[in-house]
C-alpha cells in the first residue's frame, strides 16, 4: 500500500524495507516500514500526508529530508531525497493467531 500511494505524488520510490513488528495487545499488531523516495518537495509532503489520511491506519514517524544529487531538469521543481518510518497497524485473525501458538 505504502509503496503503491507514493508515485501519485510524482514521488518514486527507491527503497522499502520492513522492520520489527510488534504485538499490541491480544489481536493488533503494528508494523514499521523504513522507506526512501525522490520527488520534488511539493509532491513528497502530498504523498506523506494521503498516507496518514487514506483509508489505512498509518502514522509517518520519522522524516528526514535532503538535496537530491541529482541534476534538475530546466523549468522543474528541484528534487529531494526522503527517508521516513511509517508505522501501520493491522488485526491479528483468531485464525492466524491460532497457527502461532
Amino acid at each position: 500500500y505504502v509503496g503503491g500511494a507514493l508515485p501519485a505524488g510524482g514521488v518514486t520510490v527507491q527503497q522499502i524495507e520492513s522492520g520489527d513488528d510488534k504485538e499490541i495487545g491480544s489481536r493488533l499488531r503494528e508494523i514499521s516500514l523504513s522507506l526512501r523516495a525522490e520527488g520534488p518537495l511539493d509532491g513528497v509532503l502530498r504523498a506523506l500526508g494521503a498516507l496518514e489520511s487514506g483509508p489505512r491506519l498509518l502514522r509517518v514517524t520519522r522524516v528526514s529530508i535532503e538535496r537530491s544529487l541529482g541534476t534538475p531538469v530546466p523549468g522543474s521543481a528541484e528534487a529531494v531525497v526522503i527517508g521516513a518510518t511509517v508505522r501501520g497497524y493491522a488485526e491479528v485473525s483468531p485464525r492466524a493467531m491460532g497457527e502461532q501458538r
